[in-house]
């Protein structure tokens, strides 16, 4: 299953991709997230080390869920997925 197929089987409720750009040659995907009214962009790996993929697409749902609190002033929500994803690699 390609990285941007386990990405979107692992959106939590609320979080949409808007816009996809996915460039034959280039190693990543660019994708827009929106997520209450406000937009991120973001970046997946379209390929990453067997075993490792669901880490990889959770690091950029927790990094577009941070982004997004922070755009909102919501520190404390941004520091909880700054921390879920930072608890990804310990």
């Amino acid at each position: 299953m390609e990285m941007f197929e386990i990405l979107k089987g692992r959106l939590p409720e609320g979080l949409e991709i808007v816009k996809v750009k996915n460039r034959s040659g280039r190693s990543q995907i660019e994708i827009l997230f929106r997520c209450e009214g406000v937009e991120f962009t973001s970046w997946l790996h379209k390929t990453c080390t067997p075993g490792h993929e669901n880490d990889v697409c959770d690091r950029v749902i927790f990094n577009v869920l941070a982004a997004v609190a922070m755009k909102q002033n919501d520190l404390e929500k941004a520091k909880y997925w700054l921390d879920k994803e930072i608890d990804l690699g310990a």
